[in-house]
């Protein structure tokens, strides 16, 4: 049983598990919207997560309230060694499933380029990363993401890192906004083939 990190009001705050990688794949293909591996499928990105449980360059929270997971978040301390990390614990499976996704979308071929190139975006401003916060929508204004950030600052601040980034894609102006308003700063954009992304840092130190 992966470890319990906060219990509020009928909610709990836990690490991921082996049995929540389907789940969280689910929600990210639904809510998430197209993304540079989005693409590549819901069977990859169930593997990814299966590379993340007991990761030692990153943690992935669940929200769970009354047995049920309303949303989960993943942060990195340093994206490359993390990447490195989940590619040499599911890398082969993953990448038969791009092939496959190739195969049948050559017009894909790019989304590996940018893949590749994304975790050294940015990473002279900071290594650690918001890699994903995703809440279902029918809960969300609920606080659900709001108390996902705040123990992702507390995990943070546990490893004396000075400040995260976060992309969030040019179109998607509530997210913007939300993380705006919890202190991130835009410091640049990427060209992610789709709407582009743009990355916030939020400092740690203030």
């Amino acid at each position: 049983m992966s470890g319990e990190r906060r219990a509020m009001n009928g909610t709990r705050i836990r690490d991921l598990e082996a049995d929540d990688c389907v789940l969280l794949a689910s929600l990210h293909v639904n809510y998430f919207g197209p993304s540079i591996i989005h693409d590549f499928g819901e069977k990859f990105l169930r593997f990814c997560y299966e590379g993340m449980v007991d990761a030692r360059w990153g943690k992935t929270l669940v929200f769970v309230r009354n047995g049920e997971s309303l949303g989960f978040a993943t942060v990195v301390f340093d994206v490359r060694r993390f990447f490195r990390e989940i590619l040499a614990r599911r890398g082969f499976v993953m990448g038969l499933e791009v092939l496959k996704t190739i195969a049948r979308h050559p017009g894909l071929t790019g989304n590996v380029l940018r893949a590749a190139r994304y975790p050294g975006t940015f990473a002279a401003e900071t290594k650690a990363e918001l890699l994903t916060l995703i809440v279902r929508e029918d809960v969300r204004g609920a606080g659900t993401g709001s108390s996902l950030i705040e123990e992702v600052i507390s995990i943070l601040l546990e490893k004396q890192l000075k400040s995260f980034k976060v992309s969030v894609k040019k179109n998607w102006t509530r997210a913007l906004d939300f993380y705006i308003r919890k202190g991130f700063e835009i410091i640049g954009e990427m060209d992610d083939g789709k709407e582009g992304l743009l990355f916030l840092r939020y400092d740690l130190t203030r």
